[in-house]
């Protein structure tokens, strides 16, 4: 079983940047990790599924659905 709660960092330094700077590389972290843990579940593979994990995972396939990215940008900036 994988848990994928520290790969959302990968893509963030946490230092270098503006505030919007690091909301973007939140964002772009976010997304990459939702999508990771969505092909990880689509090709059966186990993985540890928080809260947190699920919730991103809703915003996202919402956002998806409706056509509409902005929905899962404003889910991941109302979590900083």
């Amino acid at each position: 079983m994988v848990n994928l709660e520290l790969s959302n960092n990968l893509h963030r330094d946490g230092i270098i940047g503006t505030a919007e700077q690091q909301g973007g590389e939140t964002l772009v972290a976010t997304t990459a990790h939702t999508q990771m843990a969505l092909r990880m579940l689509g090709d059966g593979k186990a993985i540890q599924m928080t809260e947190n994990l699920d919730t991103d995972i809703t915003a996202y396939k919402l956002s998806q659905h409706l056509g509409d990215e902005s929905i899962f940008a404003d889910y991941v900036a109302g979590k900083l």
